[in-house]
């Protein structure tokens, strides 16, 4: 300490001396004491945040692992009916309409259009159902629907009827799990043996409907 003029601090035992020494001492312990209470604040916080999330697990949705945007978590699904009966021509192809959207979680069906366009790449379960009544109801007839993708059969069904006379509507649905990349176009197609009509959704009774809904898919 030689602003003090000692060359043996330590053991020196002037006033001066021991008063420094005496400083010292009491400034190491209030660092001992904060470093303790810090430990102490540290372990006690940990114990609080372990509690509060039990039940609770911390889920982390728009990023992935490698810090690439994600959004593989979040759900996508929607549900839309037709409103409008239409007429159907005889063994010919027509589109079909579902024109009130019941929900839609992502933003991802055209209700003008009737298309259904995926965001993201994934695993989709698609429906597809119509409401059919024939013309003539003593006549054999078929009805099919497919569904479409980009523009192409993908995926089809058919029901075969027999005329009874029995004044019902048929319902004929597709239904298929595809792997679809985002931005493709999923629509709705039908053809029937026999003229008739498309009819409108009416709750309990006729239920035209077009749907999807995303499979998690976390490494998608």
């Amino acid at each position: 300490m030689s602003g003090y003029g000692h060359k043996h601090f330590p053991n020196c035992s002037c006033k001066q001396c021991r008063f420094i020494k005496l400083r010292d001492q009491v400034n190491h312990r209030r660092c001992g004491q904060n470093s303790g209470q810090a430990q102490a604040q540290g372990q006690a916080q940990g114990q609080i945040d372990k509690l509060s999330n039990i039940g609770n697990p911390t889920i982390n949705i728009g990023v992935d692992g490698s810090g690439v945007d994600s959004t593989s978590t979040r759900s996508s699904a929607f549900r839309a009916v037709s409103t409008e009966s239409v007429a159907v021509p005889v063994d010919e192809v027509i589109k079909v309409f579902y024109q009130e959207e019941q929900f839609d979680l992502r933003g991802e069906y055209n209700s003008n259009n009737s298309v259904f366009i995926p965001r993201r790449d994934g695993v989709y379960l698609i429906q597809g159902q119509i409401s059919f009544a024939p013309e003539n109801f003593d006549t054999d007839y078929r009805v099919r629907v497919d569904i479409r993708i980009n523009g192409n059969p993908y995926e089809a069904a058919d029901n075969d009827f027999w005329g009874t006379g029995v004044e019902n509507s048929n319902a004929a649905q597709v239904s298929t799990i595809l792997n679809l990349e985002a931005g493709d176009q999923v629509e709705i197609y039908m053809e029937s043996s026999i003229a008739g009509e498309l009819l409108s959704f009416t709750p309990g009774f006729n239920t035209p409907f077009f749907a999807a809904a995303r499979f998690p898919s976390p490494d998608r």
